[in-house]
């Protein structure tokens, strides 16, 4: 029955994140794309078009683009207040995934619509899409202080895009463009 499939794959993310959140980690809903040497999350609902997103970098950039995870990347803290990207076992119903790990460069929250168009958002405008998209439901007051946290100072440390675009390769190398752009001020 894939309802059920469903249901015991949720969970198991959802406990998988349950276990690593107090060790610094977390599990989210997102593609992680890399790209200019650094690990990009799309995140959106299901079915926005991550995906596709992924599929354009690839066919406009080649090789300098890759897969890390195709679904539900695990995002974890490191000792210098970093966050790198790692692989998992959930790629998605397109099964794509990658063996490597990348630094995170940033998030790019995916809607869809009649143009193309990014912009540079606050922290205080993601919060509440971020935490739907970390796969984790807190059970106790504990657990949601973590998940929180974790929310609050991924936010905060890393630059979050809202890109609405037309799901085309113009929105791609938009995308790209942007965090390209966003590491060669960095450099200034």
């Amino acid at each position: 029955d894939q309802s059920s499939s469903y249901i015991e794959y949720k969970s198991l993310i959802g406990l998988t994140s349950q276990a690593l959140l107090p060790r610094g980690a977390c599990i989210m809903h997102a593609v992680a794309v890399k790209i200019h040497g650094y690990c990009w999350l799309i995140t959106a609902p299901s079915g926005t078009g991550k995906t596709t997103q992924y599929y354009h970098l690839k066919s406009l950039y080649g090789n300098k683009v890759s897969m890390i995870c195709g679904d539900m990347p695990l995002l974890e803290w490191s000792k210098d207040g970093k966050i790198t990207v790692h692989p998992s076992p959930w790629n998605g119903k397109e099964r794509i995934k990658g063996s490597e790990s990348a630094p995170l460069g940033g998030i790019l929250f995916l809607k869809q619509g009649r143009e193309n168009r990014i912009r540079r958002i606050k922290p205080s405008e993601a919060v509440i899409q971020t935490l739907l998209q970390l796969a984790f439901l807190p059970d106790t007051e504990e657990e949601a202080l973590h998940i929180a946290n974790f929310a609050d100072r991924l936010l905060r440390t890393y630059p979050i895009w809202e890109m609405v675009n037309l799901g085309d390769p113009a929105s791609a190398r938009l995308a790209a463009e942007t965090f390209l752009a966003y590491l060669e001020e960095g450099k200034k």
